[in-house]
């Protein structure tokens, strides 16, 4: 009997020529949100702080509290989903995580392009910004813009996806992460 691959070998390849990004962009995970814990046990510990925004997904603070950080709410926009202006403001020198779900859930609002690179430009070089783009296929706004198109540029990003949303494989738990290979590193 073989073991299951615990590097999901040709998962990562296939993510990896899918995206056409190198394969030592990919960590997999038991779903977004082993992910989600992953980034909270090596960046977070009581003296540093992670910042929300009011309405998101509630498993950002479970690991943020899990790995001991504080946790920081944005207020939300009008539209109830991600204020930029709001979220800066909650960022300090002690920031190390912005999560931020593009689009929102629940809400369903979504960062265009242009805020999603202020955001990134305006990051103090120690915060990561952490993108959970588990609606990412759902979204079709001619200024919607995933953070895929930032990798490259911004070494202080993370995109999350997972398969249990658009693929309706929420039993198999299966998520990914795509950051720098040094990040990736540290997650693995």
């Amino acid at each position: 009997a073989l073991y299951p691959d615990s590097t999901a070998f040709e998962l990562v390849r296939k993510l990896a020529e899918k995206h056409t990004l190198p394969a030592d962009y990919f960590v997999i995970g038991t779903g977004s949100d082993h992910i989600f814990m992953l980034l909270a046990q090596v960046f977070l510990n009581p003296l540093v702080n992670t910042v929300i925004s009011e309405y998101t997904f509630p498993t950002y603070a479970i690991a943020v509290h899990s790995a001991g950080g504080e946790l920081r709410v944005a207020r939300a926009a009008p539209n109830l989903g991600h204020s930029v202006d709001h979220l800066l403001a909650a960022i300090d020198s002690s920031t190390r995580i912005v999560f931020v779900d593009n689009p929102n859930n629940p809400i369903g609002s979504y960062l265009t392009r242009s805020e999603i690179e202020r955001l990134l430009e305006s990051l103090p070089r120690e915060a990561t910004l952490v993108l959970d783009e588990a609606y990412f296929d759902f979204a079709d706004a001619p200024d919607y813009a995933s953070g895929l198109e930032y990798m490259g540029r911004f070494p202080n990003l993370v995109v999350t996806r997972t398969f249990s949303k658009a693929y309706g494989l929420a039993g198999f738990r299966v998520g990914y992460g795509v950051a720098r290979p040094s990040l990736v590193d540290l997650l693995k």
